[in-house]
């Protein structure tokens, strides 16, 4: 699996159905697997019991978002038909990530129980179970990723987001800042559309950031060790203990209760750290899920900015939310 090919064998035969090789992102026929020409590893290990396989190609090793939306998924789809308890090994691409080991302690299957494809190359054991890919069906790899079921967000969020948190940015955070803030498409969720360069970013993740002299201050979305979006405090009035706030959320986590998660904490934080007990939010009329989002956190719309902003063909109204924090 560290490269792209899995051979399952039985009675000396590759099993169609749940080997694979990939070539250049595409399922290739069982011919072309690569253990017809170089073998399998000379070192054969044994193991007894059922090894529930979640292998899915080279991207699920080190790469955070594959292992959360190729490897992961495959154990909620062998749950729906049997129990976890009922396997005595998962069969993971890798196990050396410090996120890898943290969502499998999230999913709460025994690291003992865990053995990954790098130390076990070959092995025969009682009984194998792979799975389907969970979203590619048609063999185009780059299509299907736009096309996410909407089944593998709902089952990430319930089972991984007890580990969200909000953290200070950092310089590592560099390269995933830049892409968000330079997207034509996420400029258009700001009244204010500013594009900035990577020097000036590097700048910015590089100061100390103080909200009693900057009036703002942001905080990454962090999921399991990975940045999924970013929350601002901005304008911070210390005297009339209120601020303004914006969330953004990567276009792969939304709709999963994920900025819910990261508002409530915010609140928290305002009220706590800097006693805020006004927090407000400016939000375009057409942003049906931010308005759904900031009501069901708690915001209530006190007030209609008319024609208040230029969009390509015409003015929009923003609407003005406000919530009242209470200790």
């Amino acid at each position: 699996d560290t490269i792209s090919d899995c051979a399952i064998i039985q009675n000396k035969k590759v099993l169609i159905g749940p080997s694979y090789q990939i070539r250049n992102t595409k399922f290739d026929t069982i011919e072309n697997n690569i253990v017809f020409t170089k073998g399998t590893p000379r070192i054969k290990k044994s193991l007894k019991g059922n090894v529930l396989s979640v292998l899915t190609g080279g991207a699920g090793n080190f790469n955070y978002w594959h292992w959360l939306f190729d490897v992961l998924p495959r154990i909620k789809i062998f749950t729906n038909l049997k129990k976890l308890d009922e396997i005595d090994y998962f069969l993971f691409p890798n196990l050396s990530k410090k996120f890898q080991r943290e969502t499998i302690d999230l999913l709460k299957i025994p690291l003992k129980k865990c053995i990954s494809s790098l130390e076990f190359r070959h092995f025969e054991c009682d009984q194998i179970i792979s799975t389907d890919h969970p979203y590619v069906f048609n063999n185009d790899a780059t299509s299907s990723i736009q096309n996410l079921p909407l089944w593998i967000i709902k089952w990430l969020n319930k089972s991984l987001t007890k580990n969200i948190s909000l953290r200070r940015p950092k310089l590592l955070d560099l390269d995933q800042l830049f892409l968000w803030e330079n997207n034509l498409d996420n400029s258009l969720f700001s009244d204010n559309p500013i594009f900035y360069t990577n020097d000036q970013l590097k700048d910015f993740l590089s100061s100390h950031q103080d909200i009693f002299l900057d009036t703002q201050i942001r905080y990454i979305i962090d999921l399991s060790g990975s940045p999924i979006g970013c929350i601002d405090l901005f304008d911070y009035d210390m005297i009339n203990s209120r601020a303004g706030v914006g969330v953004f959320i990567d276009e792969k986590f939304r709709n999963s209760g994920l900025g819910f998660k990261a508002l409530s904490l915010l609140k928290t934080i305002s009220l706590k750290d800097y006693l805020i007990s006004n927090l407000y939010a400016n939000i375009l009329s057409t942003n049906k899920v931010s308005i759904q989002l900031f009501e069901k956190a708690g915001f209530n719309k006190n007030g209609v900015k008319q024609n208040w902003i230029r969009t390509e063909n015409s003015m929009e109204d923003v609407f003005f939310y406000q919530c009242f924090l209470e200790s």
